[in-house]
């Protein structure tokens, strides 16, 4: 205990190399020999850095197998989900299965960002079928204009002038923001967290309508192709509904099909981005 004791009252000179010491605990027998250490250094930041940890060990490799037992399941979910809106057919037991629908939504959306990433496959455009067919065609929402929103996010996390996800809107991010809001901004920017989860519950549409205005404006990349799948989901997605329950039942499997996919949608992306630089 002597000898550590002597030790921490001598520590090494410099953090990085320590010179050849030997030295002599006064009153005791130990000899303490202290060696030449070399710390390396590397370039780069330390995101670089850890960059190339991440892929030295084989993290961002692409699981092919593992994408497509994805895209099977899904199948699943999706012939599952239309099974059951169909032994609830006019009953209001739809309103169960407008539960399961939008935990068949998120997680086709789920897929969806994977290939927005291109983590899916190593060719864009197999990355991009996928991405249009689970997100146009699946849940109604515009690929090209998700993946070029997000990829802006990525680029300027959390940045209000330059991140398309905390730009002016309903919630203040900062309080200069808020400061520049009249009377009724700054008091919804005070009470905001409260409010935060019943405006998910928005968020689906909020989201169905930007790409609809996103895909109907002049110069957007595949409008055709966009439009038509976009169209083909919102067509099938009401005639559906028609066809399995009354107007009344369709208005509140809707409300809650898509209330709840919003709110499983921000409470999965919301709580991962905090904190982003």
């Amino acid at each position: 205990l002597e000898a550590d004791q002597w030790l921490l009252d001598h520590p090494p000179r410099h953090p990085d190399t320590v010179a050849n010491t030997s030295a002599r605990a006064p009153g005791m027998e130990i000899v303490v020999t202290i060696q030449s250490v070399e710390v390396p250094t590397r370039r780069g930041s330390e995101y670089a850095m850890l960059s190339r940890i991440v892929k030295d060990a084989g993290l961002l490799e692409r699981r092919k197998l593992y994408y497509w037992l994805r895209i099977a399941l899904n199948i699943v979910l999706v012939a599952a989900a239309g099974f059951t809106l169909y032994l609830a057919n006019h009953t209001w037991w739809v309103l169960l299965v407008a539960v399961f629908f939008a935990i068949v939504s998120t997680q086709l959306a789920f897929t969806g960002h994977e290939a927005g990433h291109r983590q899916m496959f190593r060719s864009r455009q197999a990355n991009e079928l996928a991405g249009y067919l689970h997100g146009n065609l699946m849940i109604g929402l515009s690929y090209d204009w998700w993946v070029d929103k997000h990829n802006r996010h990525h680029r300027n996390p959390n940045q209000a002038e330059l991140d398309p996800e905390v730009g002016t809107g309903a919630f203040a991010f900062s309080r200069e923001e808020a400061a520049k809001r009249g009377r009724i901004g700054r008091f919804a920017a005070r009470w905001q967290s409260y409010y935060f989860f019943p405006l998910l519950t928005l968020e689906a549409l909020n989201l169905k309508v930007a790409s609809i205005r996103a895909v109907a404006k002049t110069g957007a990349r595949n409008r055709g192709d966009e439009a038509a799948l976009l169209f083909v989901h919102v067509a099938g997605y009401i005639t559906l509904l028609l066809l399995t329950m009354s107007p009344l039942q369709a208005l509140a499997f809707l409300a809650v099909h898509q209330a709840l996919f919003g709110v499983y949608l921000g409470c999965s992306f919301a709580p991962n981005h905090k904190g982003m630089k």
